[in-house]
């Protein structure tokens, strides 16, 4: 099994703390450590460090680099020439290691921490099942509240260890609060996701063509910086909306821990602790 973790954008929504030059995964949310850092040590907790694959662009590629040799050896990082968006990330990842096509994939977004690191893992080898019988897990949470910047999982009947997905919103707008949130059978979708590397690479290809064609693994040089040719005339868009909503392929699988998303600072509040006033507060305030 691999760890694929994306890298990627400025977290605009979270500025002045993330900006182009200090972007958000360097962001100390879990006590002296970075998101980026955090990450990683969840995926460490899955699989080996030889089988992380981290994942950003040319614009932050140094600072990726520079923190993550802070704590493991010879980091395998690919480049991506420009920023287009998760579904360029993922199948640039695909384009890589596509030889190995029965290698199961566990795609983590780098923004994200859980409060039970054995639930999770509880969670990722229920995944492990499904992406075994040839179907692409999206592991999902209990709906807290609504938030319109989410994903949200309708889940139906029961498939193997998950449930098969019934409909599947991206970022839904506030109109469809009561709907959704009253919904017991709706789920906040984490952005993560577990699949066999053949299987990525068929619904890429299917509901993607226009990104995963013009790929190949000759496009990455020997440092796995990509050539700018390979994204010159791809569109910019989340895997979610290029992939997740289209594919009948998708089972979910319960999350039965605490899951905090950093996207916002909406998001940071929500899933930090306040003290007797309702206030967050971190560092020296």
């Amino acid at each position: 099994m691999k760890c694929v973790i994306l890298v990627g954008g400025t977290g605009e929504r979270l500025w002045p703390v993330s900006r182009d030059l200090y972007p958000k995964f360097m962001m100390k949310v879990y006590g002296s450590k970075t998101l980026l850092e955090g990450t990683f040590n969840i995926a460490k907790s899955l699989v080996q460090t030889r089988n992380i694959i981290t994942i950003t662009n040319i614009q932050q590629y140094k600072i990726v680099k520079s923190e993550l040799i802070r704590f493991v050896k010879n980091p395998i990082i690919l480049s991506e020439p420009t920023v287009k968006n998760t579904t360029s990330a993922i199948s640039a990842v695909v384009k890589k290691i596509q030889g190995e096509k029965d290698e199961i994939v566990v795609i983590l977004p780098v923004d994200f921490s859980v409060d039970d690191i054995t639930l999770f893992k509880d969670a990722i080898n229920k995944a492990k099942i499904i992406a075994a019988s040839g179907c692409i897990a999206a592991i999902g949470v209990k709906t807290e509240y609504f938030e319109e910047n989410y994903g949200y999982i309708k889940a139906g009947e029961s498939y193997k260890t998950g449930r098969k997905v019934v409909k599947f919103i991206e970022k839904p707008s506030s109109e469809n609060f009561c709907s959704i949130y009253s919904d017991k059978n709706m789920f906040w979708n984490t952005g993560i996701y577990v699949a066999k590397v053949s299987v990525l690479a068929d619904v890429l290809n299917k509901y993607a063509k226009d990104t995963f064609s013009k790929m190949d693994k000759n496009m990455f040089d020997e440092n796995n910086m990509i050539d700018y040719s390979a994204y010159e005339n791809i569109p910019n868009i989340s895997f979610e909306h290029s992939v997740i909503e289209k594919t009948n392929n998708l089972i979910m699988v319960e999350l039965e821990t605490k899951w905090h998303d950093f996207g916002s600072w909406k998001s940071v509040y929500q899933n930090s602790e306040k003290d007797k006033n309702g206030n967050v507060i971190n560092g020296n305030v």
